[in-house]
């Protein structure tokens, strides 16, 4: 009998972790950074102590009390000894994965503290979106979502606990496994083979679901950054379809009815559905945001500054068309301008922004 259990994403935006159990095998939809929860204990310049491994994390309860499924470097024996008596504590172990729904971090974030060895599921696009912010951001710590850079204890003569330190190995990248796996181009394929930074990456392919122990259906869904897909699990009490993030107003919102018609062809047993703004009876079309931005830009002498969330991948594109009917220069920040590059290794209709 299939079971769920959900360790983040109920009544909050975001931090997804949700975990489904069957005969077939255990895997976790998403495994998210809980915003709302990191801002009771840190802010911008106070954040979890990269040198006190997972302590930290599992103290506060930015992640859940599941021994066995962290990194080893970063998880000792004597950090689970105060938890193993708590109410949530569980030891668990033979994860198949995580089914990766989009690459924003309150849906990715949390994958940085997973053992290298659980692959992620997830469409090309979010796999190189991943790779992408993490080459061009801070990579802190607790954001290292595609590779990660081990630690390892150290404890320097009078000192009364030991620290977490990088390691000058390189960075290890994870296991992804894609639903849409092409023929990659040359390109394409140094880029995900190397990063940007200094440090040598140990890489690893990209492979396909197919190995997953469950029978997987990724269904393609509209959001505000590309490769974003709902995923349907066949288990042994029928199918259950796990939404992620969706709408239906954006530039490709009959992707997200076309995921209603063929998930509905699966009789599921059971729909996990994202409701962060399920009470709205309307919602602004990206076709409206550039007809109304369209006019006041025309309309606007010398300078304009447009502001919108970042990895908003079609405000940024919706923007770029603008400033070329207008007849204006988009200037955008390097790393949205190396992410529209990485884009365009997959996605062929993606705009070159060097011409």
């Amino acid at each position: 009998m299939v079971k769920l259990t959900f360790y983040g994403g109920v009544r909050e935006i975001g931090g997804n972790k949700i975990l489904l159990e069957d005969d077939s095998g255990k895997i976790f939809l998403d495994f998210g950074y809980p915003y709302s929860k990191y801002r009771i204990f840190y802010e911008e310049y106070l954040k979890p102590r990269p040198g006190a491994g997972l302590l930290d994390l599992v103290v506060m309860g930015l992640l859940p009390q599941l021994e066995g499924i962290y990194r080893t470097d970063l998880d000792t024996e004597n950090l689970w000894q105060q938890f193993r008596r708590a109410e949530h504590y569980r030891k668990l172990e033979d994860i198949d994965g995580v089914l990766l729904t989009h690459a924003h971090l309150d849906h990715s974030g949390h994958i940085s503290f997973l053992r290298e060895a659980i692959p992620v599921y997830a469409t090309a696009t979010t796999a190189f979106i991943a790779k992408a912010v993490q080459d061009s951001g801070k990579s802190a710590f607790d954001q290292q979502v595609c590779y990660f850079t081990p630690r390892m204890e150290e404890c320097l003569q009078g000192w009364k606990q030991g620290a977490y330190v990088a390691s000058s190995s390189g960075d290890r990248q994870r296991r992804f496994c894609v639903s849409d796996k092409l023929e990659l181009s040359e390109e394409a394929e140094k880029f995900w083979g190397k990063t940007t930074r200094r440090k040598k990456l140990d890489s690893q392919p990209l492979e396909d679901i197919g190995k997953c122990g469950f029978n997987l259906r990724c269904l393609p869904v509209d959001h505000s950054i590309p490769g974003a897909c709902s995923w349907g699990i066949e288990t042994s009490s029928g199918w259950v379809i796990y939404s992620g993030d969706l709408r239906l107003h954006g530039r490709h919102g009959k992707l997200t009815e076309s995921m209603t018609k063929e998930a509905a062809q699966l009789h599921p047993r059971a729909l996990i559905l994202e409701g962060t703004n399920v009470d709205k009876e309307a919602n602004v079309s990206e076709q409206e945001v550039y007809e109304n931005a369209f006019k006041a830009i025309d309309d606007a002498r010398g300078l304009v500054i447009a502001d919108f969330p970042p990895r908003d991948v079609n405000r940024l594109l919706t923007f770029l068309q603008i400033a070329r009917d207008t007849k204006r220069k988009l200037t955008i920040l390097p790393r949205d301008a190396y992410l529209l590059k990485t884009m365009r290794l997959l996605e062929s209709g993606i705009p070159d922004i060097a011409q």
